[in-house]
């Protein structure tokens, strides 16, 4: 895999903010699994927790959310406190991320 230089930063950001996330939604006790397998066109980086995860429809909520971001903002998330999303949208969209 090759990064290109001028992302470098806002990647590794994208990575500890997802690790972070991981770390504090999950129990203290359990681990926090990171992989990272290359694909045709990139690298699948998964984080793997124990938080308190969501359910299909939250998930499809939040995809859609962050697909078609028109007014998103961190008022848009006052329902949810899980900010994570929120720092990680703009980041994630720089790099094409699902």
């Amino acid at each position: 895999m090759t990064v290109v230089g001028a992302v470098v930063a806002d990647l590794v950001h994208l990575i500890a903010e997802l690790v972070d996330n991981a770390t504090t939604y999950s129990p203290p006790t359990a681990q926090v699994e990171t992989y990272g397998n290359p694909t045709v066109e990139g690298v699948i980086v998964e984080v793997e927790d124990q938080g308190i995860g969501m359910s299909e429809a939250e998930r499809a909520e939040a995809n859609e959310l962050l697909c078609n971001p028109t007014d998103f903002d961190v008022t848009t998330l006052t329902a949810d406190p899980r900010l994570g999303m929120f720092v990680v949208w703009p980041r994630g969209t720089t790099f094409r991320c699902d």
